[in-house]
């Protein structure tokens, strides 16, 4: 898999500090995007730098449970750690979802 270093940097971040989630690569032509997985598999985070300034990142979450659901965050931040930040209220299922703090 060869990625946006951004995004390689992302994933390793990630991954790293939250061990029980996954990397989801439906989108392996997509050098820019990746998705990131709860432990269960139920909740998806899109995560995109393309067009985005060089600390920006673009965002949407989604629930592979529910296909009717249309309750997405979806949003862009300007660093690493609001994107870590999102990811966790989102795949950790956590209030305040959406909009970083």
């Amino acid at each position: 898999m060869v990625k946006d270093e951004r995004i390689s940097t992302a994933i390793e971040r990630l991954l790293c500090n939250n061990p029980s989630w996954r990397l989801i690569d439906f989108w392996e032509a997509d050098d820019c995007a990746v998705g990131i997985a709860n432990s269960t598999g139920s909740r998806l985070m899109y995560v995109s730098v393309f067009d985005m300034l060089p600390n920006g990142y673009e965002y949407v979450g989604e629930r592979l449970d529910e296909a009717n659901s249309c309750n997405y965050p979806t949003g862009k931040v300007e660093s690493l750690e609001e994107l870590e930040a999102v990811a966790r209220r989102w795949l950790n299922n956590e209030p305040d979802v959406g909009e970083p703090k």
